[in-house]
């Protein structure tokens, strides 16, 4: 009678396997992604599942934010694709990036929707600005969550996190500014110190 094959125990998960993707060497075919891509979104997922599981991140990100994170964390290689995927410019992608690092998932959804703000948020926030307007006869101009100090070339937006995510108006676009506060003067405050540091940067 032939006895079973004996093991020693159960098979080891580390066992030094070589990934399948990283097994591979020749390129897939279109529309199929480059192995490289392939290999990055695989260590991505993987990246962002151990976070996940540790109690970190948000298990389900809009595709807007969650492009702004992995462009955040893998570098602008595939800036023009995600672009084309969000319908907007290079440069409004940069900015989108940089709306994630100032105030992550929520400064990037801020600079793609404009979210709900209630008549009294805004009006109390109009208050508290217009004590530090350089030009307080002017109007203060709002449209949905955003409330615009044009002559002051700065911008508050009202965030789904309540708070107020500051902005600067640079080359005839308005661009993410570090600070976001729940408290709509501070945010003010930060879109103008943004706008002078650019001012003065040679």
């Amino acid at each position: 009678m032939t006895s079973a094959p004996h093991h020693d125990g159960p098979s080891d998960p580390h066992d030094n396997t070589t990934p399948l993707l990283d097994a591979l060497a020749e390129q897939p075919p279109d529309p199929i992604p480059l192995l490289s891509t392939l290999r990055l979104l695989s260590h991505d997922a993987a990246a962002r599942a151990a976070r996940l599981l540790a109690g970190q991140g948000t298990p389900r990100l809009e595709t807007g934010p969650d492009i702004a994170r992995f462009l955040t964390m893998h570098g602008t290689t595939h800036l023009d694709t995600a672009a084309r995927h969000l319908g907007l410019t290079p440069p409004e992608v940069r900015h989108l990036i940089a709306a994630y690092e100032h105030g992550g998932e929520h400064g990037a959804i801020v600079y793609l929707t404009p979210c709900p703000a209630s008549h009294e948020a805004l009006q109390q926030a109009r208050d508290a600005l217009q004590r530090l307007r350089p030009s307080p006869h002017t109007a203060l101009d709002q449209q949905d969550n955003r409330l615009t100090d044009v002559p002051a070339r700065v911008q508050i937006r009202f965030g789904p996190d309540h708070r107020w995510y500051p902005y600067r108006n640079s080359f005839s676009a308005w661009q993410p500014a570090p600070g976001p506060d729940p408290d709509p003067a501070t945010a003010y405050k930060s879109a103008r110190a943004a706008l002078r540091s650019r001012t003065l940067r040679p």
